[in-house]
């Protein structure tokens, strides 16, 4: 299964660690979290730069995750390079055995990546996934396209 989770509960060991993967998908890794309690970091699953620091602007104006989301048209503008989706495919073949965790630090239930992530690997991997708070459907409008890229990728 794939299933999401903040930096804070990898960091207060909230997360069964046994037959899981702890996936941390971040551009940046977190300084404060051991690297012991976590299985991998995978910064190509995160938003670019750019992305990233209009987005933390915006979260120090308005002081609030989700407006800052919608703000800097996060959904629309979030996109995975072909590594990134190659990695994604494989985490989904490993979910279909394993807990697969994706990890940042927004909190849980707030807009996110990882939501994203998690969709687009159900849509074109079938793999099970868990809760997901929000909808996205203009980042799930790209799934043809997303869908030839990994077909490009696969020929």
């Amino acid at each position: 299964m794939f299933d999401q989770a903040s930096i804070a509960d990898i960091k207060n060991e909230s997360i069964a660690r046994k037959n899981s993967q702890i996936v941390v998908a971040m551009r940046f890794y977190p300084r404060f979290l051991r690297k012991e309690l976590r299985d991998e970091f995978i910064c190509d699953l995160a938003p670019e730069k750019e992305l990233l620091r209009e987005f933390n602007a915006a979260q120090r104006q308005l002081a609030d995750h989700n407006s800052s989301f919608a703000k800097v048209d996060y959904e629309r503008r979030f996109a995975l390079s072909d590594k990134a989706l190659a990695r994604l495919e494989e985490l989904a073949q490993l979910s279909k055995t394993k807990h697969v965790y994706l990890c940042c630090i927004c909190s849980y239930g707030d807009r996110c990546h990882r939501e994203m992530l998690m969709l687009l690997a159900q849509a074109l991997f079938g793999c099970t996934i868990g809760k997901v708070f929000h909808s996205y459907p203009d980042y799930m409008q790209r799934l043809p396209e997303t869908a030839k890229q990994l077909k490009a990728l696969r020929d």
